[in-house]
């Protein structure tokens, strides 16, 4: 599933209430921002940490929030897109958010990853105003 849409619109609370459900039923659920699971694929390529690889890889759901927020660079290009590949060849589940629009996606990455993100995913648009915001403003 890829969750995209504006901030503050739910994204990452409903992707919280999904893996709690998984959790809550006896199963394996791992929640990474993209900033986390970069730092992860750098720790798993130069520390060879095969146990975080392993946990990465078959965990029945793996969460990863914010996709989007992490700084491009050639190492976390060619790293997410060879865990990617991995995950989706392997037939793991995994639910990404972003604040990124579908045509932004296709922009900021490479084709190789956003044909994989937007062709082998489930995508659900959220549409709201700033959750947060109007929260905020109904306590003053």
């Amino acid at each position: 599933m890829l969750f995209y849409g504006d901030s503050g619109t739910g994204k990452t609370f409903l992707s919280c209430c999904v893996a709690k459900e998984l959790l809550d039923n006896g199963y394996l659920v791992v929640y990474r921002t993209i900033d986390e699971l970069i730092k992860d694929l750098r720790e798993i390529r130069f520390e060879n940490n095969y146990n975080l690889e392993d946990l990465l890889i078959n965990c029945d759901l793996l969460v990863i929030d914010d996709l989007g927020a992490e700084q491009l660079t050639e190492f976390s290009a060619t790293e997410f897109f060879n865990f990617l590949n991995k995950k989706l060849l392997k037939k793991k589940k995994m639910l990404v958010s972003t604040n990124l629009s579908l045509p932004d996606i296709s922009k900021n990455y490479s084709e190789r990853i956003s044909s994989r993100l937007l062709g082998n995913f489930k995508l659900y648009k959220f549409y709201s105003e700033d959750i947060r915001i109007q929260l905020n403003l109904k306590r003053k």
